[in-house]
């Protein structure tokens, strides 16, 4: 209402007022229906607006409910959209509420009393369009490449919808800048088709709708687009080897998916895998090259080329080669020595080459890379391991052996490994020794066989005890195979020896046969000691056995004449023991007065030695005699005499009887001289005083 109408309202309403004061002066004043002006609306929203009124005359009774109402068409009641604002009169507000954009809105003010309802002046709303309201269906994949969504516009926005559909991008939040359906027009719900949609990718959604207002947008929805297999062609494959080949593919699409993996797979059985045995080269689409190893030669395999995205592998088409038969592949076992002259070896040949296996063994040499031109063994056919005898093996020697099999393109040969026949200690045979003198003898020795090592040393060895070793006494020969003289030194007389030529090599030392040899034993060396004489009868001597000349002293003594200068053991001796050292004899029953010649003696089985003759004289003793009877002859004289048995040791010179008138006459005494020399003899006694 324009403030013109209002002021002119406000003064019609003072006149009835006073008009009515006037009359009721006179008498009641009748009720009325209230008046009532409405306000203009303000602080309007999308679907909401403040209005209100002013109640200024009651019509004489209380207002009992007030407001507004609208309505879309032109004079609205209460029977339409209201509001309750309370009671009373004057000025009221009101939040008019649920109003549709777009829409043009009739709005009085009114108030309620007993008579009935008044209305204040109609004023007119136009609410403003909004964009429509929508939402965007879940998208539905229909094949590969396409897929059904759609949306539902619940709401125009108060402006006719004059386009919708949905758009969609890789992007978030798409636009119908985007890719695009359309799908006619006005609210409600559609349905949409997504078309060249590529596998593998994730697409974002969202439902669309155009008033005048502008375009408006559901909500966003995601379609994730499951990849699909990569498509690939094989190359064709050419052999590098006849084990090694050259081949590849062309990934001509991803399926929408990253390939991940590539490369090409064979086998010897159609429709290979990557289950089998493969390549991996790269990632990524396009053209690749691949190196193929480890194939087996005369085998026919197949080939396809792969590719792997998140979908899965995908295989090209299949291609085959027959790879050419090479020579076979082995390998050489280890050799262990069985005896001196054997061996056993063997081979396991793990790839014929593509062609059967005829013959097989092993071949050996003292040369490097031997072959099958020289020794060798024969061990049956066909692949796998087997076991071979090596025989006339040469101690000492280093041998070079191979494994060998044979095909029909030729003889392979496994590693080379060396085996050294461990040197035989020699071969050889001891000499009879023979004496050469009391401390030597010459022996000697035949090598027949060095045991596969250079001779270092040879010579003989000798001891007292048997098995001599060179750890004892021994020569030093030469280095030579075959006959050698060695001289044994140092020799004891009297000793047995026990003699063994020797030879060393790497492998050690041999020995031949013990030879014995009994060196002489010689005579013993002896001194005789200085005599002495004891009595007239015995004297003590002895000697000392310096050596024994190699033999047990069996007995030693000391032997004397007086007839010969050079007495010996068949003279008079003494028997002093056994063994060497110094020894005393004593000798008897000498003769008084005589020179005895005398000589130390030692016997061994060699003889009887006898030292440095010596001389001891035994002092003589008085003679032996007896007295004859006296007989008178006169009285003055008388006749005696005496026997001398034994002169004592010494002659006898002067001889006789001898008297006194008192016992134990001597020569002091009266005396005869009756000559020399023993026996009897007579004496005549004179000057005898008779009676005496």
């Amino acid at each position: 209402m324009s403030k013109i109408s209002r002021n002119l309202a406000l003064c019609i309403s003072i006149l009835v007022l006073i008009i009515a004061f006037a009359t009721g002066c006179k008498k009641d004043t009748p009720k009325s229906i209230a008046s009532v002006t409405t306000s203009e609306v303000s602080g309007s929203t999308a679907t909401s607006t403040l209005g209100g009124g002013e109640i200024w005359n009651d019509g004489g009774d209380e207002i009992t409910a007030r407001g507004v109402c609208w309505a879309s068409t032109a004079t609205p009641t209460i029977s339409n959209s209201k509001t309750s604002d309370g009671t009373g009169t004057g000025s009221f507000t009101s939040t008019i509420a649920g109003l549709i954009p777009g829409t043009t809105y009739y709005i009085r003010a009114y108030a309620v009393n007993s008579i009935g309802t008044a209305y204040g002046d109609q004023i007119i709303l136009a609410m403003p369009a909004l964009l429509p309201t929508l939402s965007t269906s879940a998208a539905e994949l229909l094949t590969a490449s396409t897929a059904s969504g759609g949306g539902d516009i619940t709401g125009d926005g108060g402006a006719p919808i004059t386009a919708r559909g949905i758009c969609w991008s890789t992007s978030q939040l798409p636009t119908t800048a985007n890719s695009t359906s359309t799908n006619g027009s006005g609210t409600g719900t559609f349905t949409s088709a997504l078309a060249d949609l590529i596998p593998g990718t994730t697409y974002y959604i969202r439902a669309y709708a155009v008033n005048s207002i502008g375009t408006a947008y559901g909500n966003l929805v995601t379609l994730e687009l499951p990849a699909l297999l990569p498509t690939l062609s094989t190359n064709i494959v050419s052999t590098s080897s006849s084990t090694t080949a050259s081949n590849g593919g062309n990934i001509t699409g991803d399926g929408g998916a990253a390939v991940t993996s590539r490369g090409v797979c064979w086998a010897i059985t159609q429709d290979p895998t990557i289950t089998g045995s493969k390549t991996s080269d790269g990632i990524g689409s396009g053209k690749f090259n691949s190196s193929i190893s480890g194939l087996n030669p005369g085998t026919t395999y197949y080939f396809r080329a792969y590719a792997t995205n998140s979908a899965g592998t995908a295989y090209g088409n299949e291609v085959t080669l027959a790879m050419p038969a090479q020579l076979a592949t082995l390998s050489t076992a280890a050799v262990i020595l069985a005896g001196t002259a054997t061996a056993s070896g063997g081979g396991n040949i793990t790839l014929d080459g593509g062609s059967p296996i005829t013959s097989r063994g092993i071949c050996w040499s003292t040369q490097q890379s031997p072959t099958t031109s020289g020794s060798k063994s024969t061990d049956g056919s066909g692949t796998g391991p087997f076991t071979s005898s090596i025989t006339g093996l040469i101690p000492g020697t280093t041998y070079y052996i191979k494994a060998y099999a044979v095909n029909n393109v030729g003889t392979a040969y496994g590693d080379q490994v060396i085996l050294s026949i461990p040197a035989l200690l020699p071969t050889l045979s001891t000499s009879m020794a023979t004496i050469a003198s009391t401390s030597t003898a010459s022996g000697g020795g035949n090598i027949t066989n060095d045991g596969g090592s250079a001779i270092l040393s040879s010579g003989i060895c000798w001891s007292t005890s048997q098995t001599p070793t060179i750890s004892n006494s021994k020569t030093t020969d030469g280095a030579v195979k075959g006959l050698f003289t060695s001289t044994l030194t140092g020799l004891i007389p009297g000793t047995t020896y026990y003699i063994r030529a020797y030879a060393s090599n790497s492998a050690g030392t041999g020995y031949g046969n013990q030879v014995i040899l009994a060196v002489p034993a010689l005579l013993p060396v002896i001194s005789t000691i200085i005599a002495s004489a004891l009595t007239s009868t015995t004297a003590s001597g002895g000697g000392t056995v310096l050596s024994d000349g190699g033999a047990a002293i069996s007995a030693r003594g000391i032997c004397w004449s007086n007839a010969s200068q050079t007495p010996t053991t068949a003279d008079s001796k003494t028997s002093d023991g056994t063994g060497t050292g110094t020894f005393n004899s004593s000798m008897t029953a000498l003769t008084p007065g005589t020179t005895y010649f005398i000589r130390a003696y030692a016997i061994n089985s060699s003889g009887i030695a006898y030292g440095s003759v010596v001389s001891v004289s035994v002092s003589a003793l008085l003679p032996t005699l007896s007295t004859a009877a006296a007989a008178m002859l006169t009285s003055t004289t008388a006749s005696g005499g005496g026997n001398i048995s034994n002169d004592g040791g010494s002659t006898i010179t002067a001889r006789g009887i001898c008297w006194n008138t008192l016992q134990t006459p001597t020569t002091l005494n009266s005396k005869t001289s009756d000559g020399t020399g023993t026996g009897t003899f007579i004496s005549s006694i004179t000057g005898l005083t008779p009676g005496a």
